[in-house]
């Protein structure tokens, strides 16, 4: 399908919607304090406004960013939880880098790799590695993830300039600059878009748009609303390099026929759209109702601290008189001091006296630890106190039993970013392709390390254990500690062992790689349980 020929509204009217929801989750997200006056107290999304207007919305839902007395000082206070939860859904994700290796293809009728595709894989994943650093991936995911969870989705991209670079790379577009594509679920196109320039009332829009098989370049000049018309890919610097790069129709052909990009949503279903596979944000109408309410009870909690400060209630005829004709005053900077109209020789009240108003500290801050605790539960994850951050060491499994609301939220998401692994494959493609650089494409596995590590010791006991047990065999053992390692690495290692036992005492059984005792029957049984536990992802 080509590129749209122009004067559409834009977004598009049937995404209309989805974007407006992301232009309030990106708010949240940016914390600005004066994006969220505006966004409730002035400007209100187009999706909002159809529900017969903002008094009707204010109705519903009374927000306190909305709330704007002029008689009011502006001092409202704006608690960051939307950011913190979008690091806290990043940090799951992808706190540990995830690993890409290369798979092979051929094996032998052993199931074994034959040593010659062993020297092509890892030809491959030399290759990839390489790739991969050069396009900062560590870096990469986490960021991804994180805009992801606070928008609701997110894309990854190739690109490349065969004339600047001698590697293609990945680099991410957020969720409000992407237009996805889907028939029966399977992503089929994804459009990017973004601002290269505008002038008093033009707007000029760069479209990308990928296929299967191809990318299309398309430049519109338009309105804010509008995508207006297509012109030349030369009228404008942003784009002109790619004038001479692309076909008539404006595409860059890909080899075998593959996508060079990749949408990945955050939660599926959108309980505000079910049709919709794009994706939803972590932050849903609920969860904002909460965000707001933290807000407002911080606000009130350092309104307790400005209203309990000190103050001496003074007779204005005690203060600095400014001579005749002109008063009394005083330095505004000493605010521990307020005025009375009062008069020399006035009885009943004294002329100084001393007020100190209560601050509600304890009521606040449970307040907003409840508010806190349930805007992260709402969105899928478990507080601090369930885990029992401060209750010292813990195993994985411990962490893992406490945290299980998280670690479930984790397991949903990780099954979207496997889409990577397509994409990360079809980055060898156009690297063999663009770059002529010899390496022959082979398919890709992500492999995402566990949020929580078990330790070296508590592995080594484990081993240890199992060995005087003699429950497992040496393969096993070297497994265990060494669950990263590839099957030709491990048999490298456990002929290595039996060498060395051989040597250390011909005698020596397999099962006393570790000497020592056996165990009774039934603390191997339990002792191997709980250790074995510890090591599942």
């Amino acid at each position: 399908m080509p590129l749209p020929l122009g004067k559409m509204n834009w977004p598009p009217s049937h995404e209309a919607r989805r974007y407006d929801r992301m232009h309030v989750s990106a708010t949240w997200y940016a914390g600005d304090p004066r994006d969220l006056a505006a966004l409730y107290g002035g400007d209100v999304p187009r999706t909002e406004r159809t529900r017969e207007s903002k008094r009707l919305l204010n109705r519903v839902y009374d927000w306190y960013w909305g709330q704007n007395d002029p008689a009011e000082l502006d001092d409202k206070m704006h608690l960051p939880v939307a950011q913190d939860i979008a690091q806290m859904s990043s940090e799951l994700l992808f706190a540990a880098s995830p690993q890409f290796v290369v798979q092979p293809i051929v094996f032998d009728t052993e199931g074994k790799v034959p040593p010659e595709h062993a020297l092509v894989v890892a030809a491959t994943q030399r290759r990839l590695d390489k790739i991969l650093r050069n396009c900062k991936m560590d870096a990469l995911l986490p960021a991804a993830a994180e805009t992801c969870a606070a928008l609701g989705s997110v894309a990854l991209r190739i690109g490349y300039d065969a004339a600047t670079m001698s590697m293609p790379v990945v680099s991410r577009v957020d969720g409000d600059a992407i237009l996805p594509e889907y028939s029966f679920g399977q992503l089929t196109a994804l459009t990017f878009w973004r601002v290269v320039g505008a002038d008093e009332d033009t707007i000029w829009r760069h479209l990308e748009r990928h296929e299967a098989g191809r990318v299309l370049h398309g430049l519109y000049r338009g309105t804010g609303t509008n995508l207006g018309e297509k012109v030349a890919l030369d009228q404008r610097v942003e784009t002109a390099w790619l004038a001479d790069a692309v076909d008539a129709e404006g595409a860059l052909t890909l080899v075998d026929k593959r996508m060079s990009a990749a949408a990945i949503p955050n939660v599926l279903p959108d309980p505000l759209d079910r049709g919709s596979f794009a994706g939803r944000s972590d932050y849903s109408p609920g969860v904002l109702t909460v965000f707001d309410a933290i807000d407002k009870a911080m606000t009130s909690w350092m309104r307790d601290l400005d209203d309990g400060r000190s103050r001496l209630l003074v007779a204005d005829y005690m203060l600095e008189s400014k001579g005749s004709g002109s008063g009394v005053g005083f330095d505004s900077a000493q605010h521990l001091f307020t005025k009375l109209k009062m008069q020399p020789g006035d009885k009943g009240d004294p002329p100084i006296d001393q007020v100190q108003f209560a601050i509600r500290v304890d009521e606040h801050m449970r307040t907003v630890d409840y508010l806190l605790g349930q805007a992260v539960k709402l969105c899928g994850y478990n507080t601090e106190s369930e885990i029992g951050a401060n209750a010292g060491d813990m195993t994985a499994t411990e962490y893992m039993g406490r945290a299980r609301r998280s670690m479930n939220t984790r397991a949903k998401k990780l099954r979207y970013w496997q889409e990577i692994e397509t994409l990360v494959e079809t980055l060898l493609y156009v690297d063999a392709d663009v770059f002529e650089s010899q390496v022959v494409p082979l398919p890709v596995r992500m492999e995402v390390p566990p949020p929580v590590q078990t330790s070296a010791k508590m592995l080594a006991e484990t081993v240890e254990i199992v060995a005087r047990a003699k429950a497992a065999s040496i393969e096993v053992m070297v497994r265990m500690l060494h669950p990263d390692w590839d099957d030709q690495t491990v048999d490298e290692e456990v002929v290595r062992i039996r060498d060395e036992q051989s040597l250390a005492d011909p005698n020596a059984s397999i099962g006393s790689a570790v000497a020592g005792d056996m165990l009774p029957v039934e603390d191997v049984r339990d002792a191997t349980d709980t250790a074995a536990a510890d090591l599942v992802p």
